[in-house]
């Protein structure tokens, strides 16, 4: 969101802010931050001239300062000295964000270390200064193929990173979409490094397609950014963007009827949760990223194996293993059952790896029989 210049109405008590301003946070650089000289001061962001509404998110580190969003105490961030994503929640105005004390406008129970701020977004969008340019991609692509109705593109791009620092890159591909991929898996060509994916729904890190390992928050892999409307963004790792390597993206977004990628929150024993979709899946893929697990690997499933429910047969993106139907690759499967509907999935009798109660899921989900219509897919129960 470039509609204002966002580093204005911003006040800090006390030392101000010194050599990291406020316009590092809206900068497009994400590796700056605004810091505020010193601790024990306040905060103060006067938002009322914006007119933002929606989801709020801020991605900061250092002391541990107490959020108020309109003055209203909303969280406190771990203060682990790391830098992480918090989720403030949604709001029809925000008129005031500010970080202080542990009551609304004071520097109570604040200790003597700054906090650094590095990234704000509103309604899905980042916020940038008018004043930055961010409209055209920093990296070309070597070659592409892209289908801007399908929302799917494949896109080929030579490294241009250090190759080794955990990282932002400053640096993206174009991915030649009409709209920020939801679903994206990178691979390098020139190595045996594994194929690393960034999805939408989860928070900013990367999931590595041949790995058991949940969602690596503290991974650089795509920048710890969301892709824009003209590119991804990429870190300096050599799994996505060494110098002297080539690589390959494949890219998708959400298409009503076509294709949907979204998150579901596990539930204990054979009632598990319905994802609609809003047509029936053809293939579907399933992974825990709220947490690691031997066992919650990458399953694809699809209507070709099991023409009825319950689907059982799946193949695991991460392992060498043949179709399988049991955790023990015999017999039939007890704790992996899914239902294709009609308009979505359900899963079934699953306590161990993709329904587990206090666990979040992603799922990559394509349809059965795809249309493009105003009011979305239709297709056959079975």
């Amino acid at each position: 969101n470039k509609a204002s210049l966002w580093r204005n109405n911003w006040t800090a008590s006390g030392n101000g802010f010194g050599s990291a301003p406020v316009s590092h946070i809206f900068d497009a650089s994400f590796s700056n931050f605004c810091n505020n000289n010193a601790g024990g001061q306040i905060i103060t962001w006067d938002t009322t001239s914006y007119s933002l509404s929606g989801k709020l998110r801020i991605r900061c580190s250092g002391q541990a300062y107490y959020i108020y969003v309109n003055g209203e105490f909303i969280l406190r961030p771990p203060n682990n000295g790391e830098e992480t994503w918090v989720d403030l929640g949604n709001f029809k105005f925000i008129n005031e964000i500010q970080f202080g004390g542990d009551t609304y406008n004071t520097n109570n129970n604040l200790g003597s270390a700054g906090t650094n701020i590095y990234q704000i977004e509103v309604d899905g969008k980042v916020l940038i200064d008018s004043d930055v340019s961010i409209d055209s991609p920093s990296m070309a692509a070597t070659a592409c193929s892209v289908g801007t109705k399908q929302g799917f593109s494949i896109i080929k791009y030579a490294g241009a990173g250090s190759g080794s620092a955990n990282s932002d890159s400053n640096k993206g591909i174009p991915h030649g979409l009409s709209q920020a991929p939801d679903f994206v898996i990178t691979k390098n060509l020139d190595t045996s490094n594994a194929p690393q994916c960034y999805h939408s729904g989860i928070p900013h890190g990367a999931m590595n397609l041949a790995s058991t390992n949940g969602n690596d928050t503290s991974s650089f892999l795509y920048a710890k950014r969301h892709p824009s409307a003209q590119e991804v963004f990429l870190g300096n790792n050599p799994e996505i963007n060494a110098t002297g390597n080539n690589y390959i993206s494949y890219c998708w977004h959400n298409v009503p009827g076509l294709q949907k990628f979204g998150i579901y929150p596990g539930l204990d024993g054979s009632n598990g949760p319905v994802i609609d979709l809003g047509f029936r899946p053809r293939i579907l893929l399933l992974k825990r990223f709220s947490s690691d697990h031997s066992n919650a690997g990458w399953h694809w499933y699809d209507s070709a194996r099991d023409t009825y429910n319950p689907a059982y047969r799946f193949i695991l993106a991460d392992k060498d293993y043949v179709e399988t139907r049991a955790a023990n690759n015999s017999g039939n499967v007890s704790t992996y059952y899914v239902d294709f509907l009609s308009n979505g999935f359900k899963l079934r009798h699953d306590s161990t790896n993709l329904s587990v109660l206090g666990q979040s899921y992603l799922y990559c989900a394509w349809a059965e029989a795809p249309e493009f219509n105003l009011y979305g897919a239709q297709s056959n129960a079975r």
